[in-house]
């Protein structure tokens, strides 16, 4: 990722996860004091990996944040999902591992996860076990 992408990983990342099933808090306000800094320790314990149209590094597509079977969170914009982009960047992140972990909850398809096993565990963000 370079650091004109940050905005968009940001950005994209809290919105779509506040609206997501998974995230409740009693306020935006709240939801994004609290988020900010979950994100921000993710970006520094995993690498992101940036999915831009090919040629053209302003068109962001989606990305990837984690490392090795550590995976914090996978985005990809509404036009271009249905295409193996998704699954395209959380291959990237896990690679050949089997027992892959989460840090946020991720809605993924089935197909995603054949032949791993999927771990939630959000305190890995913060270098917990």
């Amino acid at each position: 990722m370079v650091a004109a992408d940050l905005p968009f990983v940001m950005r994209s990342w809290h919105v779509s996860y506040r609206d997501s099933q998974y995230a409740k808090a009693p306020s935006k306000d709240a939801y994004y004091d609290a988020q900010r800094a979950v994100i921000e320790q993710a970006l520094k314990a995993g690498d992101t990996l940036v999915a831009h149209w090919p040629g053209e590094p302003d068109h962001l597509l989606g990305f990837v944040c984690g490392r090795g079977p550590v995976v914090h969170y996978v985005y990809v914009k509404q036009p271009y999902r249905r295409r193996r982009l998704g699954r395209s960047l959380f291959e990237h992140a896990v690679r050949d591992t089997r027992e892959v972990y989460a840090t946020h909850l991720l809605r993924v398809p089935a197909s995603w996860l054949i032949g791993r096993r999927i771990n939630f565990n959000p305190s890995l963000i913060f270098g917990g076990s």
